[in-house]
């Protein structure tokens, strides 16, 4: 069975001498010699592809490509890493936003609290009310359970409206995560 090896590489240029004898060795001391390695720049500004490339021309093992379009997946390293802090942030974020719908999940729960909450509050004042009929309520108490339960019906409604539009994505997006 062939071991293959896919590394992709990211402003690399520095280190890629350093990294390459390092992977091989670790592919050696594998089980069976029969492996290869796939050095994929990952639209790296450097010239990090013109040396993978003259090292394909010297090792058979090693296959370099370029990535033709990135869709933003955060990536694992295996050595030290050459991102900065801020790509790091960015691929954190792309992939919390654009590949889920959990945050819309969350817009749509918390809609639906306040939501139940402002009912909750105005039937616990109708309760009190008929109760206590002496009780005067104030105009504020009126504009606030108003006021939540309007946001909290708008929140809910784009949470759902949110939900469907992620499903719907899901469904069509049928793209692989890499171009190579």
């Amino acid at each position: 069975m062939r071991l293959s090896i896919v590394a992709t590489l990211y402003r690399y240029e520095r280190y890629l001498e350093e990294f390459y004898p390092w992977i091989y060795v670790v592919a050696q001391s594998l089980p069976g010699d029969d492996f290869e390695i796939f050095l994929v720049d990952d639209v790296s500004p450097d010239d990090y592809l013109t040396l993978a490339l003259e090292l394909q021309a010297r090792d058979r093992c090693i296959q370099a490509s370029d990535l033709l379009r990135n869709f933003g997946h955060p990536r694992p390293r295996a050595h030290q890493s050459s991102y900065t802090l801020s790509r790091k942030l960015i691929l954190v974020v792309d992939s919390i936003y654009s590949f889920r719908i959990a945050p819309l999940s969350l817009i749509f729960f918390i809609g639906l609290l306040i939501w139940f909450g402002s009912v909750l509050f105005g039937l616990s004042l109708l309760i009190w009310k008929l109760l206590e009929p002496e009780m005067v309520l104030t105009g504020l108490t009126s504009i606030l359970l108003s006021i939540w339960f309007l946001g909290g019906s708008f929140i809910l409604v784009l949470g759902l409206l949110g939900m469907y539009i992620g499903k719907v994505f899901q469904e069509v997006k049928c793209q692989p995560p890499y171009i190579i």
